[in-house]
């Protein structure tokens, strides 16, 4: 079976969905479901992407690199800078920063709209302290409905910009954006000898722009490709379905695509997913979300722990390809490790393979196995596909700000936009 550990150092370059490195780290994924002789279909999809551009703030006789948003196209914007405490007072504060540019930590998806409506010029984000300035993008929606002029910046920088608050600053942005088509892979695993239901395991293979993605996700892409290589020797009792997504970095594309081209397997036997999400730190937190019930919960911590695995596990919705699935009621189950020296760097250009530690991928492919193993050959179904009430209107909000349109549903609304 393969070194998860050799496999990530080949995934170790940038990987945007759609891009000609997404395609060379497809092909490497693709070599070893060949030699492992595991069947798998390419689907494709089309979105915009974008090359990795570059942005300049200039503030008086200061000058400071930053970071455009995905989608972002060539532009220069001229006008005086606002410095917000808290971002909610655009909201609050309506039509007071008309032809501004704001600057502010924290942001929830919806503020871009709200600044559009108002004729905010430009957003300026910051990045969280003691880290290199993080990797964003906008949505794929956003490029119909109107881009806010976005760019990210270090802590550190964003402390050099305080005197310059009340002031007028440019903001250059160089980048190019494109109409691609980005790929999922695909392979099943196993046989309906038991009955029809379909598991799902799933992690994302793309990268942000900048970053290697060693972590997030090549750490995840490794483990699900090492798990399918081990059930395609067990033949399992149930389908399995791995899929390796793209476009999760760009607001979950891949999984959204799978999930709306096979509604009649969906709606029929989809009946659970795993996803990986997240991994190779030396230390840290090893997490379980599970978008589901308490009953499910119980259940995954319990066979988790008699396995000898501990995680903080918690009910609770989780940013990842587990989502899509998650408004027809199919439950997930999502695994990563986070508080390490890796996944502080992830969405940075600091994510490569300098922090991750190759026992750590070990652990997420034997607790992967311990699940599905159970899972797959149970003498009876035994997860209900169902989400808890407490989820739902969650689910609702999340998917609103992610895809920017109203999500469907298989529930009556819980959530007001």
């Amino acid at each position: 079976m393969i070194n998860c550990y050799k496999v990530l150092k080949e995934l170790d370059f940038e990987h945007l969905a759609g891009s000609a490195e997404e395609a060379k780290a497809r092909e490497i994924i693709k070599k070893y479901l060949d030699q492992a002789q595991i069947s798998y279909e390419e689907e494709a999809f089309t979105m915009f992407g974008f090359d990795t551009g570059e942005s300049e703030i200039v503030a008086g006789d200061l000058k400071i690199q930053a970071l455009p948003f995905g989608l972002i196209e060539d532009q220069t914007i001229k006008g005086e800078l606002v410095i917000l405490d808290n971002l909610k007072i655009a909201e609050y504060n309506y039509g007071a920063f008309k032809d501004k540019i704001i600057m502010s930590y924290g942001m929830e998806r919806n503020s871009f709209d709200i600044m559009l409506k108002q004729g905010v010029k430009a957003f300026i984000a910051i990045s969280g302290p003691r880290k290199e300035a993080s990797n964003l993008s906008h949505r794929q929606e956003n490029v119909q409905t109107g881009l806010l002029p976005s760019v990210t910046i270090t802590y550190d920088d964003a402390v050099k910009l305080l005197p310059h608050n009340g002031t007028d600053i440019s903001l250059k942005i160089e980048q190019k954006r494109f109409e691609r088509t980005a790929y999922n892979i695909v392979a099943t695993i196993g046989q309906a000898k038991l009955d029809q239901n379909i598991t799902y395991l799933t992690a994302h293979y793309d990268t942000v722009a900048r970053s290697h993605g060693s972590s997030d996700n090549g750490a995840g892409t490794v483990v699900i490709l090492k798990v399918a290589q081990y059930f395609a020797e067990k033949n399992p009792g149930r389908v399995l379905k791995v899929i390796f997504c793209s476009g999760e970095e760009m607001g979950l594309l891949g999984s959204t695509a799978y999930v709306e081209s096979h509604l009649d397997e969906i709606k029929e036997s989809g009946s659970f997913v795993v996803n990986v999400d997240v991994a190779g730190d030396y230390f840290g937190s090893d997490r379980m979300m599970v978008i589901g019930t308490n009953e499910l919960k119980g259940y995954m911590s319990g066979i988790s722990k008699e396995a000898g695995f501990c995680f903080e596990d918690v009910l609770n919705i989780y940013s990842s390809d587990a989502m899509p699935f998650s408004v027809y009621e199919i439950p997930s189950v999502n695994l990563a490790r986070f508080g390490g020296s890796a996944s502080t760097k992830i969405h940075t250009i600091n994510d490569d393979m300098s922090d991750i530690y190759d026992k750590n991928l070990d652990f997420y492919f034997n607790a992967s196995v311990n699940i599905l193993e159970r899972v797959l050959n149970s003498k009876v179904w035994a997860i209900t596909k169902e989400i808890d009430s407490s989820l739902k209107a969650k689910i609702e909000k999340y998917m609103w700000g992610s895809r920017r349109k109203e999500p469907k549903l298989e529930w009556k609304p819980a959530y007001k936009k």
